[in-house]
């Protein structure tokens, strides 16, 4: 067979640029198109019959046919095989050695007594194959496939150097391959990331909707007082969490807030169970101090390393008293005759040690008195500057304390949001409001 002459290598490094075309970083390579610029030139300059690549399936066992350009074949041929992978068994042909070796192999001509396999004895009776010219494809430094060049009309002699010039094609349709390999294995992890992403944001609508059934949606009616609340959680759920109790004696309502150590769905898992407790605490919930004794025990080596504060107050209409005991939580602002009194007693917080007490106090309320339950995400909340917004809380409450008690909510949260510059917060945030009229 008659073989055009090797180019000048100025033209060489011509025809490699339209390949290298494709290498543009910034987009993701077309392996189809490099392939047929490669063949193109391939074509033009040796005057070659044929491309086919094969490529590893995922098992390693079988070389799959991806593409097979073979003019030179009947259709029905190619067809054929195409319905034909590449066994890898140890010994199966040089198809395996290639892959194992990791070395191109050239056959000018193609004898009867060359071929050892039954795959390559049926491609043989099959196209009557003359020469074959072959290259691993690599993907980084892994083999994933083979490039060969065969043909079927004339025998295909080649030099050294030559062989080595349709190498260098196919190191450029290799990473070309690699381009692809990694678009469609990035793709695929997208998809898997994308569904699972779909799934947790199902799963986290669902457990919002869950604890939203946690928080009350109605406020008790109590003779001579107002009620309002507040709750935001940091994420689509939280650990704040807050609760009114009722007792036989109807002139008795509890009001039990609580912050739970750390945020989302492993927060969120304990005021879980702290509802739970509340529910079945019916022997304990008409004292402050016992009703945290009894969660505390219950909780105890179920936190997950994580930790509970807690305010339980129970009011009653007929004396307007309040008697509460706090568990390491921030103690409630009672503003009175333009004063803030912080209702404040002693009690570790919850989970953490057993057999612990906490001191239980009383205080009488009359009309005018308002209460501020909340958790550490109102005080502890900062502005650009790192100050925390206690200071202005406790001025708003004293210049707004004539205002009704949703009034007087929503100017904290407004001025909340005008401190920090910034609708994100770096914590749960609740607040319970209790007036006396």
């Amino acid at each position: 067979m008659e073989l055009q002459t090797l180019y000048t290598k100025e033209d060489s490094d011509k025809i490699l640029s339209e390949i290298k075309k494709n290498l543009n970083p910034r987009k993701e390579l077309d392996f189809n198109k490099v392939l047929d610029i490669a063949f193109q030139d391939l074509r033009e300059k040796f005057k070659f019959e044929s491309i086919n690549v094969f490529l590893l399936n995922k098992a390693h066992t079988h070389l799959i046919p991806y593409r097979l350009h073979n003019p030179f074949l009947p259709e029905e041929t190619t067809r054929k095989l195409y319905q034909m992978p590449i066994p890898l068994q140890e010994e199966s042909g040089i198809t395996s050695y290639i892959i194992q070796k990791k070395m191109n192999i050239y056959i000018p001509e193609i004898k009867p007594e060359m071929i050892f396999s039954e795959w390559s004895k049926e491609v043989f009776r099959l196209t009557k194959m003359k020469s074959n010219l072959m290259f691993p494809l690599f993907i980084d430094e892994a083999v994933c496939g083979i490039i060969t060049f065969p043909t079927f009309d004339k025998t295909l002699a080649l030099i050294e150097e030559q062989i080595k010039d349709v190498n260098n094609y196919v190191f450029y349709i290799s990473i070309a391959l690699t381009s692809m390999f990694y678009s469609i294995e990035l793709k695929e992890k997208s998809k898997i990331i994308e569904r699972k992403n779909h799934q947790m944001r199902e799963d986290l609508k669902l457990a919002q909707k869950i604890q939203n059934g946690l928080i009350p949606s109605i406020h008790p009616i109590i003779d001579g007082v107002q009620i309002a609340s507040f709750y935001k959680p940091m994420e689509d759920i939280g650990g704040d969490f807050y609760d009114f109790l009722s007792m036989k004696n109807p002139d008795l309502t509890g009001i039990f807030i609580s912050d739970v150590s750390g945020h989302g769905v492993p927060a969120a898992l304990i005021t879980t169970m702290i509802k739970t407790l509340i529910e079945t605490s019916e022997a304990h919930r008409n004292k402050p101090s016992s009703l945290l004794s009894y969660i505390n025990q219950k909780i105890m080596g179920q936190m997950g390393g994580n930790f509970l504060t807690a305010f339980y107050g129970i009011y009653d209409s007929a004396k307007k008293t309040l008697s509460y005991a706090k568990a390491a939580h921030n103690p409630p602002f009672l503003i009175r005759d333009g004063e803030i009194i912080s209702l404040d007693s002693k009690g570790k917080m919850i989970g953490v040690f057993s057999n612990i007490s906490f001191e239980e106090k009383e205080i009488s309320l009359k009309s005018g008195d308002k209460v501020l339950f909340y958790t550490d995400g109102l005080t502890e909340a900062a502005n650009e500057e790192g100050i925390e917004f206690e200071e202005t809380l406790c001025e708003i409450l004293i210049f707004h304390s004539r205002l009704s008690v949703d009034e007087l909510l929503e100017r904290i949260y407004h001025r909340l949001l005008i401190f920090q510059k910034d609708l994100h917060f770096e914590d749960d945030i609740c607040m319970v409001l209790f007036g006396v009229l």
